[in-house]
């Protein structure tokens, strides 16, 4: 999102910002959510 924020204001168009903002959701809950699912982080009993 901060690089999204960057290219907005170098090339001054605001739709960057705004694509990079939902790219980065898109990319990121999915990525959480199989990270945090992971064997890793699961407690035996």
């Amino acid at each position: 999102m901060i690089i999204g924020y960057f290219a907005a204001t170098w090339f001054e168009n605001p739709e960057i910002e705004k694509i990079a903002f939902y790219v980065a959701l898109i990319v990121g809950i999915p990525y959480l959510l199989i990270r945090s699912n992971s064997k890793k982080y699961k407690i035996d009993k």
